[in-house]
């Protein structure tokens, strides 16, 4: 066996006294202290990073009324940029399903162009968390697919049905409560993660040997917890 490359903790080594001589166990491996202290960079970093969204945000004493009236102007402001996006997006794709209608049969070449039209427009618009609520909205009311998608969004977005007020208040609606789970959610566990890291200990790996067998370490070990020997043979070359 070539035993551990790293430690997520204290490791214990427990060997029966058969692992002895001949049947001695050797870790060839170098035991690295790496893993964990990449996990306290990324503990400390989400802690952190949490710590300034909020500050960012206004978030100190939470999810206020303020915080929430300041989402509502957010999507107002964001909403005109949100349809363009969408508009953008059924206008290219009305536009291609024209063009495909009139080849029989599709070519590969079209078929490539609409993936490309997929993979570039998708992203774009799916990026944008207010155009992203208004085309879920647009795909939920059941659009005719056999007649422009682009002119019934269009209807969808300024019929007295679904107002752009309307919408607003559903995306802002959504958009609070998701403010709400990520608050709750972030406090959470960066309070766990503060703790953590108060204790050094937490990022450090060691190792406990025990019972009467033989352990030899051949590698070139770089772990910073301590080494208790409660058993058998330690042996380090």
């Amino acid at each position: 066996m070539n035993g551990p490359g790293q430690f997520l903790s204290r490791f214990e080594a427990n060997l029966p006294a058969n692992y002895r001589g001949a049947n001695e166990e050797v870790w060839s491996n170098n035991i690295s202290q790496a893993a964990l202290d990449q996990r306290f960079a990324e503990d400390k970093k989400t802690s952190d990073d949490w710590e300034a969204k909020k500050v960012n945000n206004g978030w100190q004493n939470g999810i206020t009324e303020a915080s929430k009236d300041k989402i509502r102007q957010d999507v107002i402001a964001d909403f005109p940029t949100a349809i363009s996006l969408v508009r953008e997006y059924y206008k290219k794709f009305d536009n291609l399903m024209q063009y495909l209608s009139l080849l029989n049969p599709i070519d590969e070449g079209a078929r490539r162009a609409y993936d490309e039209m997929i993979a570039a427009n998708d992203p774009k618009m799916k990026a944008d968390p207010v155009a992203t609520a208004l085309w879920k909205a647009f795909v939920v009311s059941k659009p005719d697919t056999s007649i422009s998608l682009e002119n019934q969004f269009i209807d969808f977005s300024t019929k007295s049905a679904a107002s752009a007020e309307t919408l607003r208040g559903s995306i802002t609606d959504d958009r609070i409560a998701g403010t709400l789970n990520e608050f709750t959610a972030y406090e959470t566990l960066t309070s766990a993660l503060k703790a953590k890291l108060q204790n050094s200990d937490n990022y450090i790996g060691g190792m406990t040997k025990s019972g009467e067998g033989t352990l030899r370490l051949t590698g070139n070990s770089s772990y910073k917890g301590d080494t208790i020997i409660n058993g058998g043979k330690l042996a380090v070359d």
